[in-house]
């Protein structure tokens, strides 16, 4: 499956939206992805689980940076609803 199907499929589903971000909000989560990822290198050596925690939730931050770049956004109930 490419990726175009996957997300006319997810759209279909609900499970994504269309959505226009502003570019200072993306410039926003990136700046923070980037703190994230700069306070995990300092406790690296001190502290594994908190460094690690910073560096997953700059992660999901870029990957935010990128669903909203296709001019998407994760429908939170969608995607959490057992089927």
């Amino acid at each position: 499956m490419n990726l175009g199907n996957l997300l006319s499929r997810l759209l279909k589903e609900g499970k994504i939206k269309s959505q226009v971000a502003d570019n200072n909000y993306l410039d926003n989560l990136l700046a923070a992805a980037k703190r994230n990822f700069e306070a995990a290198a300092l406790l690296r050596d001190k502290v594994d689980e908190a460094a690690f925690k910073l560096v997953y939730d700059g992660l999901l931050q870029i990957g935010r940076v990128i669903v909203l770049s296709l001019r998407l956004r994760e429908n939170y109930w969608a995607m959490n609803m057992v089927t």
